[in-house]
């Protein structure tokens, strides 16, 4: 995957099946475009079906909980995801960030 596609909002350079529709669902919900939400979740209905439109709610859901939950308590990094993330987070340009 093309994680710094994923960050530019080009789903389909991601590489990942059914990345535009991923990502523009993903954007709807963390920036609140209520405007579009319901054609970004048909979108993903109608390439994933009900079962996968369901997987990728909990999913953004989970992370973007996950997250909050993180940067709030300042959790770092433990050592061996830092390590296993170095190049990653260097290519996404989260060097300076713990959480």
């Amino acid at each position: 995957m093309d994680l710094v596609a994923t960050l530019e909002g080009k789903g389909a350079a991601t590489g990942m099946p059914n990345g535009a529709e991923l990502l523009a669902l993903t954007d709807a919900v963390v920036l609140r475009d209520f405007a579009n939400l319901d054609a970004c979740r048909e979108a993903v209905r109608a390439a994933l079906g009900d079962a996968g439109l369901a997987d990728t709610a909990a999913t953004i859901g989970s992370y973007n909980a996950i997250v909050k939950v993180a940067d709030a308590t300042g959790i770092e990094l433990d050592e061996s995801t830092a390590d296993m993330t170095v190049d990653m987070r260097a290519d996404l340009d989260l060097v300076d960030r713990k959480t």
